[in-house]
């Protein structure tokens, strides 16, 4: 099971979570610049 290993999972939500909020803000950015 992938939920034997929690650290991992939070790992991997952390970084999800790191990413999308450069994401969002170069999307916004790019939106708004158009």
């Amino acid at each position: 099971m992938v939920f034997s290993d929690p650290p991992r999972i939070l790992l991997l939500i952390f970084l999800a979570y790191a990413l999308s909020g450069p994401i969002q803000y170069l999307l916004r950015r790019h939106k708004a610049s158009q």
